[in-house]
């Protein structure tokens, strides 16, 4: 009976994940934007640039770890808004899951869960992490105009 209430908590909050436009996707796509945060790359999909008013789904982050690509978080949208975020363990599970409406935090949401404000993700185009001269967690030093931070 316990492992059938696990099961079926799991199963529910992992139906998050799977709800509208990318929410399902396992790996980033090539054209992902990326970011970094302490000198680890960050692959994040769609560009935020890209998500509209008439976006509903998933922006998701992975980073590349050994041989393969683990997703860290999935910031859920509806109509363009942000409502929900997932920060994904090492094992793929939700490790805890935030609710937003009017643009804040719900007072039921894990504390650990960040602001509004830094859910959507700015990220340079897919490969100007390699092109920079650098390389460095401080600096994109890319002289391409490709390369725009959006």
């Amino acid at each position: 009976m316990i492992l059938t209430g696990l099961l079926s908590t799991q199963l529910l909050l992992g139906a998050n994940l799977m709800q509208g436009e990318n929410c399902a996707l396992i790996y980033p796509p090539k054209t992902a934007g990326e970011t970094q945060a302490h000198g680890v790359i960050l692959y994040i999909y769609p560009r935020s640039h890209n998500i509209n008013k008439n976006y509903t789904g998933c922006q998701n982050q992975w980073f590349y770890d050994d041989d393969h690509y683990r997703k860290l978080s999935v910031t859920h949208y509806k109509h363009g808004i942000q409502t929900g975020y997932d920060n994904i363990n090492l094992h793929g599970d939700i490790g805890y899951h935030c609710e937003y409406k009017l643009k804040k935090l719900t007072e039921d949401s894990d504390n650990r869960c960040p602001r509004y404000e830094t859910l959507k993700k700015k990220t340079y185009q897919a490969g100007c992490y390699n092109l920079s001269k650098l390389n460095r967690s401080d600096s994109y030093d890319v002289s391409s105009n490709e390369c725009i931070f959006k």
